[in-house]
């Protein structure tokens, strides 16, 4: 009798195996393509934040570039004009008084 349980009790041990086997494959191919859309997903949002760094960029440079031609530009061209206004002004001096006022 011992023998015949011993037997039943082997076969009963395959059969749960292989469930645990089936079921550990379910879970192992469900969690593959969990893992498959999160990496989509995480790309998305790499796009997405790499994007909106170069946006922040373009907006600086927007904002710097005419600053700093300005701040090459006007200097010379405010000298130009004060010039032109001094030969039309009765007033001799008139950078060193615009000078005096700041």
């Amino acid at each position: 009798m011992s023998k015949i349980t011993k037997n039943k009790t082997d076969s009963d041990s395959d059969l749960d195996s292989d469930k645990l086997n089936d079921k550990l494959n379910v879970v192992l191919r469900q969690n593959q393509l969990l893992m498959k859309e999160v990496h989509q997903l995480n790309k998305k949002v790499s796009r997405y934040i790499l994007m909106s760094q170069i946006g922040v960029l373009v907006k600086i440079l927007l904002i710097l570039t005419p600053l700093v031609v300005a701040f090459i530009y006007l200097p010379p061209l405010i000298k130009n004009y004060l010039g032109n206004y001094q030969s039309l002004s009765p007033i001799k001096n008139v950078g060193e008084t615009l000078n005096f006022l700041r």
